[in-house]
């Protein structure tokens, strides 16, 4: 068991250790959150029981307020909707309780709630009844006090024995008031000796009734049968009155009793969730105490035994970690512990083991180092004179160097120069050729017009031949017209002076004839100039249409030219832009070889000073060799 707890890794030591007093500590705390939790919720369940009670109180208040109102109806429906309430909210509590004790007192409530709901039943219908019994009684204190007043009138009206009649009627008069009086002393204190001096006063109202019925005679005795009825059926009211009033009585007896042993119960289960409180509190307590003490002890055994299993590991590797530092190797112990410690003294032995081996290797390498350092020294000085030779020979590659880039910094200023003149060359050149692009556009678009112009001259022609033989048409007409009117002349003569007339006319028509004849041939020699002058137009159109197809393709011709000399100078300005790039790089070339060839001749001085400071070093290496021989010889191995 030790072995195999000090083969574990710390983490795992750790983990035990504190995972233990966690787990205990949780499960301290989830018992807590339980015992919190349960001693919430009978804390909740008192509440719901105080809550109950105060229903049950306000159930009690209803019902007297119930019963000073004598049964009113509103009271009635307020007494039933507390009564309601209280057994939905009782439903609602008996949820919430599991024990099957509690919830045998809670049934036990429901029960008397029922026979709470029984008796106010009974209360209502006795308060229905009773308040129906004294309507009646109403109604026959109003039948017997009208035959009674009757009757006194109608004795203080009689001639004869009248002081007899009034003093009966008053006698009966006065024991009817005896009996609504009685009445009301029965209202206000509702017990059997008061009903009974109730019925007695009715009784003696009956007597003192019989005995005006004596007096007066027949004359009256219709008047004080139906006194004598109202009295009976007054009694008979009473009567009602008194039995519905114990049974009110009895009803609230029993309510009481229902509401009493409800609120005993209610206490009672308030008693039980108060008890079973203390108990939980008390066992919670008891278990936190248990469980605390168990944490101390688990967490304190645990400390103890990790501090243990740490600290004296680290202590043998701490003294085998000054051993080293005062130059003792050798300790070889074997480490067989598994866990971080023993991966540490393990580190350190082998740390030993391999200081061990270097020490050794150190001491075969010092004179090594010695005989290495000589013969350093040796090949420094001949690097040294190869070095300075060297100097010299890069001292003339530069000098030549300097010269090259100098020549190739003027090539690139001639072919820049170059590149800028074809590049005019190539502006100019695309400036002509969008001259003669442009020319080219409007010797086309003049092509055009003279080739409008041409069919337009040609269309000319064409009209005027039509006019031609229109006018041929008229000459024909005019010379048929002429001929016609000398016919009309020579018949005009013929006819002597019945034709002056007509000859007359027809010399008019002649006359006309003749100049229209006349006019058709100036017309003719018109069109005819016209038709020679639109001929020698037209030719002229077509010559002039011709050269200008003509100019059209030299122009064309020209552009292409211009065209190829564009491309031309584009190249050559392309060539010249590339030989100044070239140019250009090669002198930057030529610079980075320049440079380099410094920066070679600097780092051969500087081989050549380091040469010298190798030398120096190799003497000092060979110094430092003895005094690492003269350390490395304090150590044991």
């Amino acid at each position: 068991m030790k072995n195999w707890f000090a083969d574990i890794s710390m983490t795992k030591k750790l983990a035990i250790g504190f995972g233990s007093v966690l787990m205990l500590t949780a499960a301290l705390a989830a018992y807590g959150w339980i015992s919190l939790g349960s001693v919430t919720h009978r804390s909740a369940l008192i509440a719901q029981i105080a809550s109950l009670n105060e229903s049950l109180a306000g159930l009690r208040v209803a019902r007297l307020q119930y019963m000073l109102d004598n049964g009113d109806a509103k009271s009635a429906e307020a007494v039933t909707e507390a009564l309601e309430r209280f057994s939905t909210q009782l439903e609602a509590v008996s949820s919430h309780f599991a024990d099957p004790e509690n919830r045998a007192l809670l049934r036990r409530q429901a029960e008397h709630i029922q026979g709470y709901r029984a008796a106010l039943a009974k209360m209502r219908s006795a308060y229905a009844a009773g308040n129906a019994a004294r309507a009646d009684m109403g109604q026959y204190a109003a039948l017997a006090s009208e035959p009674i007043d009757a009757m006194s009138k109608a004795v203080e009206r009689l001639p004869d024995n009248r002081y007899a009649g009034l003093q009966a009627t008053s006698d009966l008069r006065m024991q009817w008031q005896l009996v609504r009086y009685q009445m009301r002393g029965y209202n206000s204190t509702p017990t059997a000796d008061v009903a009974a001096r109730v019925e007695q006063q009715i009784e003696q109202a009956r007597q003192s009734a019989a005995r005006l019925r004596a007096v007066l005679g027949e004359d009256f005795a219709a008047q004080v049968a139906v006194t004598e009825q109202a009295l009976d059926g007054y009694l008979v009211a009473l009567r009602a009155v008194v039995a519905q009033t114990e049974a009110i009585t009895a009803a609230r007896q029993e309510m009481a009793s229902q509401t009493a042993e409800i609120y005993r119960l209610g206490m009672a289960l308030t008693q039980a969730q108060d008890a079973r409180r203390d108990e939980e509190t008390a066992q919670a307590r008891m278990t936190q105490i248990i469980v605390t003490i168990l944490a101390l002890l688990i967490g304190s055994m645990a400390a103890w035994l990790i501090t243990r299993q740490i600290t004296r590991p680290l202590a043998e590797t701490l003294a085998v970690v000054r051993n080293i530092a005062a130059g003792d190797l050798t300790d070889q112990r074997c480490i067989e512990r598994q866990d971080e410690i023993g991966a540490l003294q393990q580190g350190v032995m082998s740390m030993a083991a391999t200081l061990r081996t270097l020490i050794s290797g150190i001491r075969d390498s010092v004179t090594q180092m010695a005989s290495a350092a000589e013969q350093l020294s040796a090949v420094t000085e001949q690097t040294s004179i190869g070095m300075n030779g060297q100097r010299a020979e890069t001292d003339q590659v530069a000098t030549a160097m300097h010269e090259m880039s100098a020549t190739v910094q003027e090539v690139a200023r001639n072919a820049e120069q170059a590149s800028q003149a074809a590049t005019d060359a190539d502006r100019e050149a695309r400036a002509g050729d969008a001259v003669v692009c442009e020319a080219v556009a409007q010797i086309e678009r003049l092509s055009q017009e003279m080739l409008r112009s041409t069919e337009a001259m040609a269309r000319l022609e064409s009209e005027s031949n039509r006019i031609g033989s229109v006018m041929d048409v008229i000459k024909t007409v005019a010379e048929q017209t002429n001929l016609l009117a000398l016919n009309a002349a020579i018949e005009a003569a013929r006819a002597g002076e019945a034709g002056r007339g007509f000859a007359v006319v027809a010399d008019e028509v002649r006359g006309l004839a003749r100049r229209t004849q006349k006019s058709t041939e100036e017309i003719e020699q018109l069109v005819a100039g016209l038709q020679h002058g639109t001929q020698q137009v037209a030719v002229a159109m077509q010559t002039s249409h011709n050269l200008t197809e003509s100019s059209v393709e030299l122009t064309r011709k020209a552009g292409l030219a211009l065209n190829d000399i564009t491309a031309k100078v584009s190249n050559i300005q392309a060539m010249n832009q590339q030989i100044a790039a070239a140019a250009e790089e090669q002198g930057v070339v030529a610079e980075e070889i320049s440079r380099s060839v410094v920066n070679v001749r600097d780092i051969s001085e500087q081989t050549a000073t380091a040469s010298d400071e190798t030398a120096a070093s190799s003497t000092e290496l060979a110094r430092l060799g003895n005094e690492l021989q003269a350390m490395v010889s304090r150590f044991r191995v």
